[in-house]
């Protein structure tokens, strides 16, 4: 078995140890979709491997992987969303400014997305690899600018969230960088390891850093008078970015 087969069920196994992970820590229902996708990925990684031999040249593995990466994304979707909830509702009274971050970090997802697309859409990959690059591409993007904005106020999250959205920031951008370079031509042995190198260590982080005290907030330290200060301009430096946002998008 090659290094790259045993990536690749290290992988699968992976998932399956983080599922298991959030089931013994009582986190399921706090990480659904998380969970979701973990659980899935496990059951379909493994068996795609196991019915192919880890043969991921083979017709048959594509198949299968082709039929069933819309689920994943949709998943990963879900996923992201989970975190911005959970963390917009960490903060009384953001519900409104929750709506303009949402809105504003979709439009520039987009934006960005569409920049990449621009380079990679040469025709010479399977166009599920396009899908992929461009869903986890937005949803890195997105979760950059949520967290810019909500990741810097003062208020305490807890640790497990803030290590989850760091995360799960790094696997999707391993993700989208590794499909942008298959996309642009550059198909090599070593990129392939590298790229399920970082999902396996990210897995593993998952896996550890989650902990059952990690779901209380950290206790607030008295704020320095230069801190203060600072909070107050960045406030003011946010307010104004949501004011603008405010203008360009009208209710509804």
């Amino acid at each position: 078995m090659d290094a790259l087969s045993l990536l690749s069920y290290g992988n699968a196994v992976g998932e399956l140890v983080v599922f298991t992970r959030l089931a013994s820590l009582h986190l399921l229902r706090r990480y659904k979709w998380f969970a979701v996708w973990m659980g899935f990925s496990a059951v379909r990684d493994g068996a795609i491997l196991i019915a192919t031999s880890a043969h991921a040249k083979t017709t048959l593995f594509w198949t299968l992987w082709q039929g069933t990466e819309p689920f994943v994304l949709g998943l990963e979707v879900l996923v992201v969303v989970e975190v911005y909830d959970l963390i917009a509702t960490t903060y009384p009274g953001a519900v409104r400014a929750g709506k303009l971050v949402l809105s504003g970090s979709v439009g520039v997802a987009v934006f960005v997305t569409l920049i990449l697309g621009v380079l990679d859409w040469r025709g010479i990959t399977p166009w599920m690899f396009q899908v992929k690059r461009w869903v986890t591409s937005l949803l890195v993007v997105f979760l950059l600018c949520v967290a810019w904005v909500f990741l810097w106020f003062a208020a305490p999250l807890a640790r497990n969230l803030v290590y989850h959205c760091r995360i799960l920031t790094v696997y999707l951008a391993g993700i989208a960088a590794g499909y942008l370079i298959i996309n642009i031509g550059i198909s090599a042995l070593i990129l392939s390891q590298l790229f399920l190198s970082c999902c396996l260590v990210c897995l593993i982080l998952w896996a550890i850093l989650f902990s059952r005290d990690g779901e209380s907030p950290p206790p607030m330290e008295p704020i320095s008078p230069e801190d203060a200060e600072r909070n107050r301009r960045l406030k003011e430096y946010l307010l104004r970015i949501l004011g603008k946002l405010r203008v360009a998008i009208p209710d509804t």
